[in-house]
């Protein structure tokens, strides 16, 4: 698996990808294909922090994630990462699931995630630059809510929301290759196709999507 570092702004159709020799190439999309001289590493660590930083493409400056913007501002650009791979991965599993609640600490605050290699985590804080290791992301459980440990594991209908979702988000990583999957609606019945729209990804799996 290949991940590239790129920039974006879907409301200014602006679209970049970092280049072996620091540039930048423009993008006709979000979802482009490899170049040769594209900047790619096999380690999700490798991808450069771009958050609250400036950087100059051709004649503009643009600010990377700012913590403070309007809307509109044509100056701001977000810093993303596409991953490409050449085998389709195994599906998140609804017992490994089951497993990661069970193991995770209602006491503190948890963020479940799916990383890349389809595994489900527990991760209590997240790097604020971009981190290719996670394909999809919940909202954050607050401590003491309930929503994880071994009494939480035991609710079949909270359990099989959160599976439906996570494969919904799967999905949505492996047709475009993004990372970090954001999902916070996760009602029983809500994503009732997400099985087969994985199973139609993987009927028209081509190596290097």
């Amino acid at each position: 698996m290949l991940f590239t570092s790129d920039l974006n702004n879907c409301f200014l159709e602006k679209n970049f990808r970092l280049q072996k020799d620091g540039t930048w190439r423009s993008l006709p999309g979000e979802r482009a294909p490899l170049h040769e001289n594209d900047f790619v590493t096999d380690t999700p660590a490798s991808v450069p922090g771009m958050r609250g930083t400036t950087v100059q493409i051709g004649d503009e400056t643009f600010r990377v994630n700012p913590r403070v913007y309007s809307f509109g501002e044509k100056d701001i650009l977000f810093h993303a990462s596409t991953a490409f791979r050449k085998e389709f991965p195994a599906q998140p599993s609804y017992d490994q699931l089951k497993e990661a609640m069970t193991k995770g600490d209602d006491k503190i605050h948890n963020i479940l995630i799916v990383n890349v290699n389809g595994l489900f985590e527990t991760r209590q804080q997240l790097t604020p630059n971009v981190d290719p290791s996670i394909a999809v992301r919940f909202e954050t459980f607050p401590a003491n809510g309930g929503y994880i440990g071994r009494e939480a594991a035991q609710d079949e209908d909270h359990l099989k929301g959160l599976y439906s979702a996570a494969l919904h988000e799967w999905g949505l990583h492996l047709r475009t290759g993004r990372i970090e999957c954001y999902n916070d609606t996760y009602a029983l019945g809500q994503y009732v196709n997400a099985q087969k729209d994985l199973d139609d990804i993987k009927a028209n799996w081509k190596p290097g999507h």
